[in-house]
């Protein structure tokens, strides 16, 4: 009688490859969002200030459709050189976050070195492909960024299902 190792169990998110990351990438950007808004109201008395709600803007054009994430717009310092912005629309059910480096310049946009984007609209959530867009921040201050941003996203577990965002823009307030 021989011993032969019994079957290995595995996850569907396991046996899919490079998706449990990427999903795991989700979930910490859908969390980043909850833990943004939730700080949203903590900017003090300056209308304009850093976390007013109403003050900022996430802006995209998905696959030619126009998304305005306005009004729940809000940052924080996710770690030194880095930015996690998020914005909701409507209901809750469209989202968008965006992890930006926390100076000026013109830089790629994908996984690699955190610089990302994740978007779920219309019940579908899309992330960034490693480096195949760009980034540009074009004004960083003590409470506030701006900048502009495209490029391509994938569906995080089903690469048949893809992406094109043009047009982005963000100007949002940033609690530091």
């Amino acid at each position: 009688m021989t011993n032969r190792p019994g079957p290995t169990r595995t996850s569907a998110l396991s046996r899919a490859g490079a998706a449990p990351a990427t999903a795991r990438a989700i979930v910490l950007a859908l969390c980043c969002v909850a833990a943004l808004l939730a700080t949203a109201g903590c900017g003090g008395d300056d209308p304009g200030g850093p976390g007013t709600p109403g003050s900022g803007h996430i802006t995209l054009t998905l696959d030619g459709t126009r998304h305005v994430f306005d009004g729940s717009a809000t940052g924080l310092v996710a770690r030194a050189g880095l930015l996690q912005l998020g914005a909701i629309k409507g209901n809750g059910s469209e989202l968008v976050t965006l992890a930006v480096p926390d100076a000026v310049g013109t830089g790629p946009l994908g996984i690699d070195g955190g610089v990302n984007l994740n978007i779920s609209v219309g019940g579908v959530p899309y992330t960034a492909t490693d480096q195949a867009g760009t980034i540009t921040v074009t004004a960083v201050s003590a409470n506030r960024v701006s900048g502009t941003f495209s490029g391509n996203v994938v569906h995080p577990q089903d690469d048949t299902i893809t992406g094109i965002v043009t047009d982005g823009s963000f100007d949002v307030p940033v609690s530091r």
